[in-house]
């Protein structure tokens, strides 16, 4: 295994934990039929009707809004 195998190897370990990461902040929430930061009419086993709208939900968890 060379320099750029374990350069690989790191960045699919690093990009599995990011999203393992944010699976388990939206598992507190559960699906409603609405988004969760618009309030959008969305699929009954969806939380945000986009990604945009999960970004922010999540960047403005973060500041504890």
């Amino acid at each position: 295994m060379d320099d750029i195998d374990r350069a690989q190897q790191q960045s699919e370990l690093l990009l599995e934990k990011t999203i393992n990461n944010a699976r388990q902040q939206n598992r507190a929430l559960s699906p409603t039929g609405f988004c969760h930061y618009c309030g959008e009419t969305i699929a009954d086993d969806q939380l945000f009707c986009d990604v945009g709208c999960r970004d922010d939900y999540t960047w403005f968890k973060k500041l504890g809004k």
